[in-house]
């Protein structure tokens, strides 16, 4: 997934399945979100990313959920659909739970015929044209883990497994921007009453970029307001502000802005994104929290 070259901040917090699988069914009712996110603001042809997610509870302690994006950069294009199915273990009530997911799709890069047009009136370039005709379209499966201990939480996530096979053999060579692993470790600490407090320490590689890592902390008022400070090792910095109204639709926006000498050039990255949590008769959770399910669903 291109998001992984600069994440959306999105799924660190608020829509954790945006990059795991193992946090699908994470809530005790179906959640649904939509997102934008524009990167480099300030180039032509900027790149840009639109993700929707829905994922749900099935049976006792398993969970289900699709995810859609697509992802384009100048005339590339990058469109995929996944499945995803999640299971966890309940090692100690809600307290303490591992879960593990995998999610399965597929990958299809294409040209922007739109970005290549040249001049009004011209016909487009013929071996634009035989490349979405012919060019392949790649399976793709994602590994997730998810680890809670009360407020203690874990992730790990092997995306794009069929590096690892000979299914795909070119795949390496079409694509630059493969993601190897995410990790990310985070505790989420009480405040008193209406306050709260999670930092997050996150590391994830990609392909020819290499290792990157990122540090956050978001705090949360009542369940419903939260602010969020991230910074990446790649010389950005990030701010999120998320409400959560009456505790069904998620509000969230982000803004990263680089603190090196090119951001003059390249612009910031905004990120919007929308919720809804299905909760309607149930007791609907914090959206800043993973994983948590009603304990009538493990008796």
């Amino acid at each position: 997934m291109a998001q992984y070259s600069l994440p959306m901040i999105n799924q660190y917090y608020t829509n954790p399945y945006l990059l795991n699988p193992a946090q699908a069914g994470g809530y005790d009712y179906p959640v649904a979100y939509l997102t934008y996110k524009s990167q480099w603001t300030g180039l032509t042809g900027n790149p840009s990313t639109t993700s929707f997610t829905y994922n749900k509870p099935f049976m006792q302690s398993s969970g289900w959920g699709i995810n859609i994006y697509n992802d384009g950069s100048g005339f590339l294009a990058k469109t995929e659909v996944q499945f995803s199915f999640s299971q966890t273990i309940f090692l100690d009530a809600e307290k303490q739970y591992l879960s593990f997911g995998l999610s399965a799709g597929i990958l299809d890069q294409h040209i922007n015929l739109s970005q290549v047009s040249g001049e009004s009136g011209k016909p487009v370039d013929p071996v634009a044209q035989a490349y979405n005709t012919n060019h392949p379209i790649y399976p793709d499966f994602d590994f997730g883990l998810a680890y809670r201990n009360h407020g203690l939480f874990l992730n790990f996530v092997l995306p794009n497994l069929v590096k690892f096979t000979q299914i795909t053999p070119s795949l390496s060579s079409s694509y630059a921007d493969i993601p190897l692993y995410f990790a990310s470790i985070s505790y989420s600490f009480p405040l008193g009453n209406d306050f709260s407090l999670e930092p997050m320490v996150a590391s994830h590689q990609i392909k020819g970029v290499g290792n990157q890592w990122d540090l956050s902390s978001l705090i949360t008022y009542k369940e419903s307001v939260s602010l969020g400070a991230f910074y990446h090792n790649n010389q950005s910095f990030s701010i999120s502000l998320g409400y959560l109204y009456n505790k069904t639709w998620d509000f969230n926006y982000a803004y990263t802005q680089s603190a090196s000498s090119i951001q003059q050039y390249f612009g910031g990255t905004h990120e919007i994104s929308i919720g809804y949590h299905f909760s309607q008769g149930r007791e609907s959770r914090s959206s800043k929290n993973n994983l948590i399910r009603c304990p009538k669903m493990i008796n």
